[in-house]
C-alpha cells in the first residue's frame, strides 16, 4: 500500500523529486534490525523486491522485445510504479534521478543499514545476499 500511495502523490504534476531513500529510511531500518523473520520476510515481498524490480524493469524495459515477459500474479510492473521510477532523486535535493542511480542509491543504503553494528545477523545475511544478487544484475 505504501508504494501505491507514493506513486499517486509522485504522479501529481506539481510534485518535484522525491528523495526516495531517505523516504524509505525507517523501512529500511526496520528490514535490517528487525528480530522478526516474518517482518524481515514480508517487507522484502511487498516493498523492496517490488521497488527494486519496477526501477530495474524501467531500463530493461528499453532493451526488451515486443513480446511483454510473464509475471506471476501479483508481481509488480513498471507502469505499476512509474510515478516512483519517473519523479525520484537519490539524494535529498536532488534532481530526478535515472531508475539506475535510484535502484543503486536504494541498494547502497540497504548494505549500509546491514552494515551497522544493530543490524541482527540474520537480517544482515539476507539483505548482504539481495543487494550482492541485485548488484550483479546491473553489471549486465
Amino acid at each position: 500500500m505504501y508504494l501505491e500511495e507514493l506513486d499517486k502523490v509522485l504522479s501529481e504534476p506539481e510534485m518535484g523529486a522525491a528523495p526516495l531513500v531517505v523516504l524509505l529510511e525507517p523501512h529500511i531500518l526496520l528490514l535490517a534490525r528487525t528480530p522478526g523473520k516474518i517482518v524481515h520476510q514480508r517487507l522484502m515481498t511487498v516493498l523492496f523486491s517490488p521497488l527494486l524490480a519496477a526501477l530495474k524493469e524501467d531500463e530493461d524495459d528499453e532493451d526488451e522485445d515486443e513480446r511483454p515477459a510473464k509475471r506471476r500474479k501479483g508481481a509488480s510492473s513498471t507502469a505499476e510504479f512509474a510515478a516512483i521510477a519517473e519523479h525520484s532523486a537519490a539524494e535529498v535535493g536532488g534532481a530526478v534521478a535515472e531508475p539506475k542511480a535510484v535502484r543503486a542509491a536504494l541498494l547502497k543504503a540497504m548494505f549500509k543499514a546491514a552494515a551497522a553494528e544493530e543490524a541482527v545477523e540474520s537480517n544482515r545475511r539476507r539483505i548482504y545476499a539481495v543487494v550482492r544478487e541485485e548488484g550483479d544484475d546491473d553489471d549486465e
